[in-house]
């Protein structure tokens, strides 16, 4: 072997390692964001799920018995005492008195916010999709040529 196929074999092979470097790079990208993914539909579903009951809760009544949710397979059966309010976290330790309505298009607001932050999350997967795929491509024409 000559001394320029010596040097290219091994330029080559550190063109390889920057590559597989990249390629980890990119998974940890990529897993993380579809974690990131998975917990905005599980909170769009949650977010649904709220505006539903928030509309079920407007048809409602006065001393009608309805079952809350308070933990993912306990439901407790209540009374309604006040047709017209709900309390809304705000933030840390902070709650809203509001009626069924205003607590409603708070809801369609975030759950509009979160739809838009989906859909770049989505891009930006498939984009991760593109190059990584890009890359292992490239990976595999580095490993071709060396074994040339």
């Amino acid at each position: 072997m000559s001394t320029s196929q010596t040097t290219g074999t091994m330029q080559a092979q550190q063109q390889a390692q920057q590559i597989i470097y990249e390629l980890e790079l990119l998974n940890r990208e990529y897993r993380a964001q579809i974690e990131t993914l998975q917990a905005m539909i599980t909170l769009r579903e949650d977010l649904r799920g709220t505006r539903e009951v928030l509309t079920e809760l407007a048809e409602s009544h006065p001393n009608d018995e309805i079952l809350v949710q308070i933990g993912p397979t306990i439901f407790l059966e209540v009374k309604l005492t006040d047709k017209n309010q709900v309390l809304r976290k705000v933030g840390t330790g902070a709650a809203v008195i509001e009626d069924y309505a205003k607590a409603k298009s708070e809801v369609e607001k975030q759950l509009e916010q979160l739809e838009n932050v989906i859909q770049g999350v989505e891009s930006r997967i498939k984009q991760l999709e593109a190059e990584l795929m890009r890359r292992e491509a490239l990976l595999q024409t580095l490993a071709q040529g060396t074994r040339r």
